[in-house]
């Protein structure tokens, strides 16, 4: 007994409607607003990965006891957090010697967990001070080798004329 190729079951498996043969193309338009919805569900994805990713390893750290970290790796934008909360603390009187407050350094440690979503700890933000500090006095002792002209800063090197501005430190 055989397969007869002429029965009518057998015929829709052997034939292609035409409807199948067509392919529909989008428009220019179309085709850009498709690839749109894809970029945005791509940087979503990613956007999650790497909050995961940064939640994974500064909050728990590697081998240690979740909420401690050996290394609090910072990024840029917390380092602009850090120094715009520090600068305002200073101009409002909270940093009475060489140091600052207890609640300046609590302000910046809320900002930078709450912004980015990380654990950021008092230890963390008091070690990177004294980094800042650290690189402030060789920035001070480059000026201070400056035969006398540190305070003057080009605004503009592209500039045909160099506009000069005086620098209060």
């Amino acid at each position: 007994m055989g397969v007869d190729l002429n029965d009518l079951l057998n015929q829709g498996l052997y034939e292609e409607s035409e409807s199948d043969l067509i392919i529909p193309t989008l428009t220019e338009r179309e085709e850009r607003e498709e690839a749109r919805e894809w970029s945005a569900k791509r940087d979503e994805i990613a956007q999650t990965m790497w909050t995961d990713y940064m939640a994974r390893n500064i909050r728990m750290g590697k081998g240690n006891k979740e909420g401690t970290s050996k290394k609090f790796r910072r990024t840029k934008p917390m380092e602009h957090v850090f120094l715009e909360i520090l600068a305002e603390e200073a101009q409002k009187g909270n940093k009475p010697s060489n140091t600052f407050k207890t609640v300046s350094i609590k302000r910046v440690v809320e900002a930078i967990s709450e912004r980015f979503q990380v654990q950021c700890d008092a230890k963390h933000v008091e070690n990177h001070l004294r980094t800042v500090k650290a690189q402030w006095q060789i920035i001070c002792k480059i000026r201070d080798l400056d035969d006398g002209n540190q305070d003057l800063v080009p605004l503009d090197c592209y500039n045909e004329e160099d506009e000069e501005v005086n620098v209060v430190a």
